[in-house]
């Protein structure tokens, strides 16, 4: 269990939500860098139609550590609270009735930012030039899956997804634990 978890103060609806249900928290008092856990999520998908006017997504999850900015005014809510159990059960995206499952942070699933082919070709090529486990990677994949050695757009986006322009909050739960 965490000690906390930190939720970015433009989650309005999210902390509203928390707000209503009596949940305790406090504000980052100053912009400041944390060391921290945030799930990652891959595989997600749709269902075809909403559920309670609410796109509800499946997925799976990664945990990673990160060295997080945190922004003065953003919440910080403790686990050591009375109603811990409804905190937990809002805020990990894998429980039954998670605001990730409602829907609340479906934004977070949509991709921003895109490349055009001709100003990512030269950058592609650049980085399998000069970044050997990347070419390796790349080589192995095109020599092991053949939809992808077929799909140009395909082998641009493996180099584009590792590249500095790629969006970094894609996928990624804005909600932050500290342990």
């Amino acid at each position: 269990m965490p000690k906390c978890y930190i939720v970015p103060q433009e989650w309005t609806e999210v902390i509203n939500v928390l707000k209503i249900h009596g949940v305790e928290y406090s504000h980052i008092e100053n912009d400041t860098l944390i060391n921290c856990e945030q799930y990652k999520f891959k595989n997600v998908k749709f269902a075809d139609s909403p559920y309670e006017g609410r796109f509800q997504p499946t997925f799976d999850l990664d945990t990673i550590k990160i060295n997080a900015k945190v922004n003065k005014g953003d919440y910080i809510f403790n686990t050591d609270q009375k109603l811990i159990g409804v905190l937990m059960y809002l805020l990990e995206p894998n429980t039954n009735d998670s605001f990730v499952k409602w829907g609340f942070f479906n934004a977070i699933f949509e991709q921003k930012e895109y490349f055009e082919e001709y100003s990512m070709e030269p950058i592609a090529e650049e980085m399998y030039n000069t970044n050997e486990s990347l070419r390796k990677e790349f080589d192995e994949k095109v020599k092991n899956d053949s939809e992808f050695s077929k799909n140009p757009r395909a082998r641009l986006n493996f180099f584009y997804e590792k590249s500095e322009y790629f969006d970094k909050k894609f996928n990624k739960y804005p909600v932050l634990k500290v342990y």
